[in-house]
């Protein structure tokens, strides 16, 4: 799901990608309004690390950090309720990673498209990854005038 994610330029040619997942519930209509300011960029939210707590330090840091590097990006985090993202951050958050986790994670992404790919596993089972942090902290670092935070 999470790798699906990473990928979802590749499946539509939709501008912006929303996620739901099967336990997400809305309790009203979610509108245009909600997701994109009135020059057309869209609202994306954080929050900082530090008033957060350990959670969110342990998924920016163990998770985030070894996705895309050090920066000043890994001082928020970016899980939110209903966020558009950009079809144009996903080609860049692809070549990001893999310049960050390396071979390795090419094959396996590569692999796993293909349909078979055991789940990826950090070296010595540290960290992880977080696709929704991950889209929010690049989207911060490498596009930060094209969003409304």
């Amino acid at each position: 799901q999470m790798l699906d994610k990473l990928h979802s330029d590749l499946y539509s040619d939709a501008k912006h990608f929303i996620y739901l997942d099967t336990d997400t519930v809305l309790v009203r209509d979610l509108t245009r309004e909600q997701l994109f300011d009135d020059a057309g960029q869209p609202y994306l939210c954080y929050r900082s690390v530090a008033k957060c707590g350990e959670d969110c330090e342990m998924w920016m840091q163990e998770h985030v950090k070894p996705m895309l590097g050090e920066g000043e990006m890994l001082d928020h985090e970016f899980m939110c309720l209903g966020e558009a993202f950009p079809r144009y951050l996903y080609a860049h958050l692809r070549s990001t990673v893999e310049e960050w986790k390396g071979t390795e994670w090419q094959k396996f992404t590569s692999t796993a498209r293909a349909g078979g790919a055991s789940p990826w596993a950090e070296p010595y089972n540290v960290g992880g990854f977080t696709e929704f942090n991950t889209m929010g902290a690049l989207m911060w670092r490498d596009f930060h005038e094209r969003a409304h935070w």
